[in-house]
């Protein structure tokens, strides 16, 4: 007998069986499936499979067409771009040009300035945003003549505007430039684009989900927001022995038991960091020394970005929480270093603080403690009457790849379910 009819008569003799056999397998899948998303660090190995969504990547690496896309886009300094859309149509008069919501966007360019972190592959790379071809109110030159032979330069809105006649101001300069108008500004004033150029398209999901985290949550820390982490873990660890800031040993204390190990551990190995990245760089024509010392730079890399992620986490886990004393009753030192704003937070009732005020002012003592190695968020809120649009072809690319697994996530199981249902329907069994 073949063993193609062996196995069909095993599987009708033991139905039950089989049936135990696939949920068990089913379930061990969805376990390994499931483990290397919740930890991904920890279970790295099991995080093999890479989606594409790049249709960009169903031709051939060497397919000439794809070679000379490639080639030109190098030769003349081309990335791909993510489009931030920022309209106001409810201030009728003025549009987006009037200082609350310049305010906003000058506050959202400079955050998204920083999105740029080490490439997993090449740490001595920084991959992200690229921050000196950003298209943006406060980052292109406005051009215009400055007397008889000479041409001034300065930037369209160093600083955002305090009051509407600068604003309208700013308006102009951009509308007199054939370059931005259209572009950057729309012509009836509704309406600014920010132009992100980025190093690859895989980052763009990353990237845009990070900038509607940003507009949702302001006062929310990001890794991004955190400058030297060398010298934050050094004042962390110094903290850790009750030495330096009064304020950095009370961050310290708020910090899980799991967050501190590793941030000790980032800190033992800063040294070693530093020359892993200088002979990484030093060593790139000896491609040997090369390998060895990439995957010792890997390995340090990601255990810098899991203390990272693990001291962000809990700030901004801690900062969710209500404010309470020792924090809502500070000396009058502290008080002046949080600034007016903070001052201002802290003179209401534990009552009086809604969720988001609680937020920011917590934000405020990280700032405070850590003031020249977090990024100050320039705003307390981004809701106003201005809607914001992420858009973009990498965009459109990872989104249409993000949701279309997520469909499948949803409709495989809905599809089974079904199946079940009208099984047990007809032959009220489950198993025939």
């Amino acid at each position: 007998m073949s063993i193609g009819k062996t196995a069909g008569r095993f599987a009708v003799e033991h139905t039950r069986m089989i049936a135990v056999a696939m949920v068990g397998i089913t379930l061990v899948l969805a376990v390994l499936a499931a483990l290397p998303s919740i930890w991904p660090h920890r279970f790295a190995p099991l995080n093999s499979l890479k989606i594409d969504t790049d249709p960009e990547n169903m031709l051939p690496t060497h397919e000439p067409v794809r070679v000379f896309h490639d080639r030109m886009k190098e030769i003349m300094s081309l990335n791909d771009m993510i489009v931030v859309g920022i309209v106001n149509e409810k201030n009728e008069a003025y549009g987006v040009f009037n200082p609350d919501s310049l305010k906003r966007i000058y506050a959202l360019t400079e955050f998204v300035r920083g999105l740029r972190w080490r490439n997993p592959d090449e740490p001595s790379r920084r991959e992200g945003v690229v921050e000196v071809d950003i298209i943006a109110p406060s980052m292109v030159d406005n051009v215009q003549s400055g007397g008889a032979g000479v041409v001034q330069f300065e930037w369209l809105m160093p600083q955002p505007p305090t009051t509407q006649e600068q604003a309208l101001a700013i308006q102009r300069k951009a509308l007199d430039l054939p370059f931005l108008r259209g572009t950057l500004v729309s012509e009836d004033g509704k309406a600014i684009a920010l132009y992100l150029p980025i190093t690859s398209k895989d980052i763009s999901y990353r990237i845009s989900n990070t900038i509607k985290q940003k507009l949702q949550n302001p006062s929310r820390l990001f890794p991004s927001e955190i400058g030297n982490l060398n010298d934050v873990l050094n004042k962390l660890i110094a903290a850790r022995r009750d030495q330096g800031d009064g304020l950095i040993r009370r961050l310290w204390q708020v910090l899980s038991v799991e967050t501190q190990q590793q941030l000790i551990q980032a800190e033992q190995h800063i040294d070693q960091w530093r020359q892993v990245i200088s002979r990484r760089e030093a060593a790139s024509d000896n491609e040997e020394a090369t390998d060895v010392l990439k995957d010792k730079a890997r390995r340090l890399l990601q255990q810098r970005q899991s203390a990272l992620e693990a001291f962000v986490g809990d700030l901004n886990a801690w900062m969710g929480q209500s404010a309470s004393a020792p924090w809502r009753q500070p000396d009058e030192k502290m008080r002046n270093r949080l600034g007016s704003e903070g001052r201002q937070l802290l003179e209401g009732n534990d009552a009086d603080l809604q969720a988001e005020q609680t937020f920011r002012l917590k934000r405020l003592w990280v700032e405070a403690a850590l003031p020249k190695d977090i990024i100050p968020s320039r705003v307390a809120t981004m809701k106003g009457d201005e809607a914001y649009h992420i858009t973009g072809l990498p965009v459109a690319e990872d989104t249409f790849g993000v949701q279309m697994f997520k469909q499948m996530a949803i409709s495989a199981p809905l599809a089974m379910l079904v199946i079940f249902l009208l099984m047990w329907f007809f032959f009220r069994s489950p198993f025939v």
